[in-house]
């Protein structure tokens, strides 16, 4: 989930202490809000089950740029954002993602674990670009603006697919990593507009 401790990212982590880490997530866990999800390239190591899609921050330089994901989502009190669902499109635990090579039936394997979830629209935010390209292969799709996401502007980019009778929206957002300074302004911006986006869409179904 999109939660983080309000201590984080002191140097104490919370990770450290399993019975502490356990009672975190069981007492957040009814918080979990499955219409979005965070879908970043693969693990950077080999976590226990069922830690396995945490992404784990053993280093300070690993805990400064997850403190701004952080900062974005639960400090800037997204609505549909914060408790979202975080995972991985690859399960090949790798610190080198350009050792990584994503494929479209990664795509397909997301699409499966998320129908779990009883959402007719999945909005998966792509933390930088090798997610969202393997998407954009995985439904042969252009940068175009399509169906759910007309009034998006360009900063995030877009793409609609269908599988086994659900909508999944993908965007592409800068990874959390970056530390160019336009991708640190627009980092807060392309969330921000997502949430609303996610809340727009749930309360169209709700209606319909």
């Amino acid at each position: 989930m999109a939660i983080w401790s309000e201590d984080f990212p002191d140097d104490h982590r919370i990770e450290d202490d399993p019975a502490a880490l356990n009672r975190f997530i069981d007492d957040r866990r009814d918080r979990l809000d499955p219409r979005a999800v965070f879908l970043g390239t693969n693990p950077s190591s080999e976590l226990p089950p069922p830690f396995a899609n945490f992404h784990w921050c053993n280093n300070s330089t690993s805990r400064r740029n997850v403190a701004r994901l952080k900062h974005a989502v639960q400090d800037g009190s997204l609505q549909t954002l914060q408790s979202a669902y975080m995972t991985d499109a690859s399960t090949v635990a790798e610190a080198d993602v350009g050792n990584v090579r994503l494929s479209p039936s990664d795509i397909d394997d997301l699409c499966d674990r998320l129908s779990i979830f009883d959402e007719p629209v999945h909005h998966v935010i792509c933390c930088g670009g090798d997610p969202f390209e393997t998407a954009v292969r995985r439904f042969k799709g252009t940068r175009t603006r399509t169906e759910a996401v007309t009034d998006l502007p360009a900063n995030v980019e877009p793409i609609t697919g269908r599988v086994g009778g659900k909508r999944f929206d993908f965007y592409k957002i800068w990874h959390y990593s970056n530390w160019t300074k336009n991708y640190l302004k627009e980092l807060p911006e392309q969330l921000a507009l997502i949430d609303n986006r996610v809340a727009d869409t749930s309360e169209q179904g709700e209606r319909d």
